[in-house]
């Protein structure tokens, strides 16, 4: 009886095998109707009636106590589904709270939206968007925030999908910035209703580094301009038919290492700068600019001629000839090359291009030395206020000394060229320093010793000047070892330093400072003496002092702010 499913009633009596579990039911004369208790596919338990013998054999007894077991079952299944139903709500309210609290502590905006308008929106979505969730859902701004995420809610309305899915669009918030967001839309239940849960994410930090990176890719973090690899993609890619004629402008930079050396990377830096603007202005719009690395650029031209290319060429020299980094001029050496014929490699554009741009760096630079020689001549007058006299005085002075040192004809000339240069790195120390009217600062000193390191690395770029790089390094050295930079002793310091270093210290002293007054001749050869054998070398301020009291004017000038 346990395992019946059937609805028929079970007449139970003495004779039956099964009546031994239920023989305390039985009393003579009586059976058993037996009925199982169940509704669809649950069995709850079974009806169990002792009735004389005769009305188990009666059909309206029979129907009447189907009837109650049918009864008796539909009340227990009504109180099985009141109680599921009561669970039900109990769950469904506790997921509710449980998705508030969830949703509102996410980093994400969580929206709800059912039968055509917004009916929830996280904490989150204003932080998103600026907009509070009230806003949101009294006044439906989503076609305001974004027209992309409005199409895409439009078009799921329309279709109701059931399976979610991720977009990408642009958001704008009530400050007027554009966001990039990744919304994630499911199809839910909320409220037994069919309703759309919108997650989004905002982006725009990795939209933004993603960009930057797709920047640094192509181009040259200095300059803005493309870069090596972007170059050498676009030529495959312009190298067409199409295209030709296909020209190639290649530039090398001059005078980017005297600039660093001199004025520091940071000047420089301007340099390449400057060049790059030079170059966009006059090809900007005509083709692919490129700076290849270091001080060379290139530039693609695509349908331009070899006769258009050299006007451009010109233009670019002439816009580099009338541009100024402080006192150095822009120079850049230019080369050309033009493919007019498809089976034409490009490579061997460039090649000529290039070696054309070489050969015209090596005639261009004596002039452009000369340039760079005359800008160093004003810009060390000027920061110095030196004149041209006291250059003058020294020169006189230093290959008198000389010539009695019996020095030859080659030394005489790297004096008088030391005599004019030595103090050229102080084109690099700050005006103010220079300039100011009373004694330097701890700091301030540090940085006017810099000059002898700065004038060495000047001259070394500049090969009229190289011979008298070593001499400039060691001018302020002391024969006593207590000099800088390097702390040479004795005849250590090169010779010719030695003798400029006495006859610069004589001229500042009779010649005077803003902060101190010039002395006469007799004081100066006397502190020239007081110094012999530690800052100077006693045996050339012995030639020098009997060289100026051999003279019986004395030696006198402009005043100087010499260091």
């Amino acid at each position: 009886l346990k395992g019946s499913t059937t609805k028929k009633i079970q007449k139970v009596t003495s004779e039956d095998s099964c009546t031994a579990p239920l023989a305390y039911l039985l009393r003579p004369q009586e059976g058993l109707f037996v009925a199982p208790l169940e509704w669809g596919e649950t069995l709850y338990g079974f009806i169990v009636a002792s009735l004389p013998l005769p009305f188990l054999e009666d059909e309206e007894e029979e129907m009447l106590f189907l009837e109650l077991s049918q009864d008796l079952s539909f009340a227990l299944y009504s109180i099985d589904l009141e109680k599921a139903r009561e669970e039900a709500q109990r769950i469904l309210e506790a997921s509710e709270e449980k998705f508030r609290t969830l949703a509102e502590s996410l980093p994400v905006a969580v929206l709800i939206r059912t039968q055509g308008r917004w009916v929830y929106a996280n904490p989150f979505f204003e932080t998103l968007t600026g907009y509070t969730p009230k806003e949101l859902i009294q006044n439906d701004l989503w076609q305001e925030i974004s027209q992309d995420g409005a199409t895409i809610i439009a078009q799921w309305e329309h279709g109701l999908g059931s399976a979610p899915f991720e977009r990408e669009f642009t958001l704008v918030t009530s400050g007027g910035q554009t966001k990039w967001v990744l919304a994630r839309f499911t199809p839910v239940q909320y409220e037994e209703k069919e309703a759309l849960l919108v997650l989004l994410l905002d982006l725009t930090e990795r939209k933004l580094a993603e960009e930057r990176i797709r920047y640094l890719t192509f181009h040259d973090v200095l300059t803005g301009l493309y870069n090596r690899t972007f170059f050498e993609q676009e030529a495959s890619r312009l190298d067409t038919p199409e295209n030709l004629p296909l020209s190639v402008i290649m530039g090398d930079l001059n005078g980017l290492k005297l600039v660093n050396d001199t004025f520091g990377h940071a000047m420089g830096d301007e340099l390449l700068r400057q060049a790059a603007r030079i170059l966009e202005r006059v090809c900007g719009n005509r083709g692919v600019i490129a700076r290849l690395g270091g001080d060379e650029f290139i530039v693609l031209l695509p349908r331009t001629s070899s006769s258009e290319v050299q006007a451009l060429g010109e233009q670019i020299q002439k816009e580099f000839q009338e541009a100024r980094i402080e006192s150095i001029p822009l120079s850049i050496s230019l080369g050309y090359g033009t493919k007019v014929a498809p089976e034409q490699p490009l490579d061997e554009v460039l090649r000529i291009a290039e070696n054309w741009m070489y050969q015209r760096k090596l005639t261009e630079s004596l002039s452009f030395h000369n340039q760079v020689l005359q800008a160093f001549r004003a810009s060390l007058r000027a920061v110095t206020q030196e004149t041209e006299e006291h250059s003058q005085r020294i020169r006189n002075l230093a290959l008198q000394l000389g010539k009695a040192l019996g020095l030859s004809q080659r030394e005489l000339d790297e004096l008088s060229l030391l005599a004019e240069f030595h103090d050229i790195g102080k084109i690099a120390i700050p005006q103010s320093v220079l300039e100011k009217p009373g004694p330097l600062d701890e700091e301030e000193w540090a940085i006017v010793k810099k000059h002898p390191e700065i004038g060495f690395r000047i001259t070394q770029s500049i090969w009229e000047l190289s011979s008298i790089a070593n001499y400039i390094l060691f001018h302020h050295e002391r024969f006593d070892g207590t000099g800088y930079p390097r702390g040479l002793k004795g005849e250590d310091i090169p010779l010719l330093s030695r003798i400029i270093a006495i006859c610069d210290a004589y001229d500042v002293m009779v010649t005077g400072r803003p902060y101190r007054k010039a002395r006469t001749k007799e004081e100066a050869l006397a502190e020239l003496k007081r110094c012999s054998g530690t800052q100077f070398d006693p045996r050339i301020v012995e030639a020098f002092i009997a060289i100026l009291e051999e003279s019986s004017t004395p030696h006198q000038g402009t005043v100087s702010n010499e260091a």
